[in-house]
């Protein structure tokens, strides 16, 4: 290190008994230090695919290990067949999923439509009132400015009309009653171009983004899609299902037992009839209103500002018939994200 101090010294006193060998020596050092850096940056691009490449593996033993536990299960006649209904009944899920998540986004494109045609209509309307008022202003200002102009034809005819003697003694005071008319005249112009390019700035005026929701209309919008959520339930209900579906949501095929062969054939044929049902299922929009108004009724918020009930809060389903309202299921379809419905809420 002392020898490199030296050298180094050397170079800063401008090169005064510089020894031979020094520029080689620095540029030798120069070079170290940027493989040092460059081998430093590829170690650590080393470790990185490394560790990618562990967790890949890993994956894919989980994927293999899953793989040999189906096959196992479908070797067994029995199981197989406990393990068909299990797909069974996920794709009853998925289809109550794929329902649900179409009708949020037909919501949410309705209500933005309408808030936005509701936004611009109030913004049109306000623009419009401040349009008439400059033109307001416009036309006050030229009635001014024609006033001021009659005003100096007036005294510059008067000028002209008058004799030598009275023009003498007149004709200073005149003079600055007509300098006074004329700059009213000039500022009653300006202002009137001021005016206008006001009212060119309104009437130009870009609308505003009017992207996104209120919080009344996202709490209204995932009223009406836990109304959904609820009367699908009620129907998986009516078939038999409603357990069976949502145990099946977060199971692997071979942990529930759903019976024997005869059972499961059974069973099979019910979650057929099912899946053809919830495609037909037609639901009127007016029930939908009815339901979510019962939900948001008993829904309470952690916040003001939150637009997702407190799922303990909506978990009640009540019968539409007013004599059978006592008459209710309970199904926390929020809470446990039955149908991804935590995901389709909107924030």
């Amino acid at each position: 290190m002392t020898g490199l101090t030296a050298i180094l010294g050397k170079v800063r006193d401008g090169g005064r008994d510089r020894e031979p060998g020094t520029e080689k020596l620095l540029e030798l050092y120069r070079n170290r230090a940027e493989l040092k850096r460059e081998y430093a940056e590829l170690r650590t691009e080393y470790e990185q695919l490394e560790n990618e490449l562990e967790r890949r593996d890993r994956v894919h033993a989980q994927l293999q290990a899953r793989l040999d536990g189906l096959e196992n299960l479908l070797r067994d006649p029995c199981s197989a067949s406990n393990t068909l209904v299990c797909y069974q009944l996920q794709a009853v899920n998925l289809a109550c999923e794929k329902r649900l998540g179409e009708y949020a986004q037909e919501l949410r494109k309705q209500r933005e439509t309408k808030q936005q045609s509701q936004l611009i209509a109030m913004w049109d309307e306000q623009r419009e009132l401040e349009v008439s008022a400059i033109q307001s202003e416009i036309g006050a200002q030229r009635l001014r400015q024609q006033g001021l102009e009659e005003q100096l034809i007036v005294k510059q005819q008067s000028l002209a009309g008058m004799n030598s003697i009275l023009r003498l003694f007149k004709q200073r005071s005149i003079q600055t009653e007509l300098a006074q008319l004329s700059e009213c005249i000039e500022l009653a112009q300006a202002d009137e171009q001021a005016l206008l390019a006001r009212l060119d700035e309104v009437q130009n005026r870009p609308a505003p983004d009017t992207r996104g929701l209120n919080l009344a209309t996202k709490r209204m919008i995932n009223f009406l899609i836990l109304a959904l959520a609820q009367e699908l339930y009620l129907y998986l209900e009516t078939t038999g299902l409603a357990v069976y579906a949502s145990e099946a949501s977060d199971r692997e095929p071979g942990v529930v037992d759903y019976g024997g062969k005869e059972a499961c054939e059974r069973l099979l044929t019910q979650i057929s009839d099912t899946l053809s049902g919830l495609q037909k299922k037609e639901l009127s929009q007016d029930v939908l209103s009815v339901r979510a108004r019962l939900i948001a009724q008993r829904a309470l918020f952690r916040s003001d500002a939150d637009s997702i009930p407190v799922a303990e809060t909506v978990k009640k389903i009540y019968p539409l018939q007013t004599e059978n309202r006592e008459h209710r299921l309970e199904a926390n379809l929020l809470g446990e994200s039955v149908w991804s419905l935590s995901r389709l809420m909107s924030r």
